[in-house]
């Protein structure tokens, strides 16, 4: 047996006998209905307000107001239902009048038939108007994150460029004092080291430019055992943490974006360090991978470096696990 259907109707009517009828009507087609009827507009006001409903069936005269009066309060009230006049007599003039006012449709009191179609029909398209709306309420709100990050490339952009000149002055100066300097002398390791600091702000400032230009990431061929040392020393240096490194000899060369690497390498070393209190451990292990089809990674098949971090630390509690880092 086919299960009834529930349905949510604001009656404007003044005749109860005329909503029974219809109440039988729209039953004997499987639906439960639940019925508002209301005979003035600030009836049909409230329950606009309080209530959610399927559908609105109206009456073209009544006593207080008529059908145009209830479409303009429809209209201010800014409700997207379908409206549907019931009238007992109502001219083809009217109902075109009515229709241009925002009626969805009109049916005859002495003729029915029509209906429980129309209600479906119309609520169809509702539904339809709804989703449309939603969607058009996610684009538009796709278009402003997209502006926002175009604004923020831009920004970035023009600290990046003007960061960019400021360091290639640096790194001038800095060549000019290695030459001048002998590799003997104390000082000339303490230079290389910020000469070594420069080159990665430098680095950073083209992985800025790239994110402003909306570009792809510069791959290359890399050593990951070189990038990885590199990095993880920068990031500890004058720290107290013991740093061990596990490298095979035979670890496979990687295509990767020196830039975005070293800066995810010293992001996570930078976090582990911050999070140890007694000892004071970070382990990093490099290992080739075969990576197969329906892999757990969900990845492309084809060869990969897995990168492996420990640190002492005591880790994170379970009750506040996921947890996303801000680094």
């Amino acid at each position: 047996m086919e299960k009834t259907r529930p349905i949510s109707i604001l009656l404007i009517e003044d005749h109860e006998e005329d909503m029974i009828l219809l109440i039988r009507e729209i039953s004997r087609q499987g639906y439960k209905v639940s019925c508002k009827r209301v005979e003035t507009p600030r009836q049909m006001k409230n329950s606009l307000r309080n209530i959610i409903f399927d559908v609105i069936l109206s009456d073209y005269n009544l006593p207080s107001f008529n059908g145009l009066e209830a479409l303009k309060i429809k209209k201010e009230l800014n409700v997207d239902l379908p409206f549907i006049i019931v009238s007992g007599a109502i001219g083809e003039a009217t109902a075109v009048e009515a229709m241009r006012a925002g009626a969805h449709d009109y049916i005859m009191k002495n003729n029915l038939t029509r209906l429980v179609p129309a209600i479906e029909r119309e609520i169809f398209e509702a539904n339809q108007r709804k989703e449309r709306r939603k969607i058009e309420k996610e684009l538009s709100s796709e278009r402003e994150k997209n502006q926002r990050i175009e604004s923020i490339g831009l920004l970035a952009g023009g600290i990046a460029h003007d960061f960019n000149n400021l360091l290639t002055v640096i790194l001038g100066n800095i060549s000019i004092l290695k030459h001048d300097i002998n590799e003997e002398d104390d000082n000339f390791t303490t230079i290389t080291e910020v000469e070594k600091a420069a080159i990665r702000a430098k680095d950073l400032t083209k992985q800025l430019l790239t994110f402003s230009k909306g570009g792809t990431p510069v791959k290359k061929i890399h050593s990951l055992s070189e990038i990885i040392t590199e990095s993880a020393s920068f990031s500890l240096h004058g720290s107290k943490v013991k740093l061990m490194l596990d490298f095979p000899s035979n670890l496979w060369p990687v295509n990767v974006d020196k830039g975005q690497i070293s800066q995810v390498i010293q992001n996570i070393i930078i976090n582990a360090k911050q999070a140890m209190k007694d000892k004071f451990l970070i382990e990093i292990i490099t290992i080739n991978e075969k990576i197969e089809d329906n892999n757990v990674y969900n990845l492309e098949p084809g060869n990969y470096v897995k990168v492996k971090i420990s640190d002492s630390g005591i880790g994170i509690s379970p009750d506040k696990l996921p947890f996303y880092g801000m680094k």
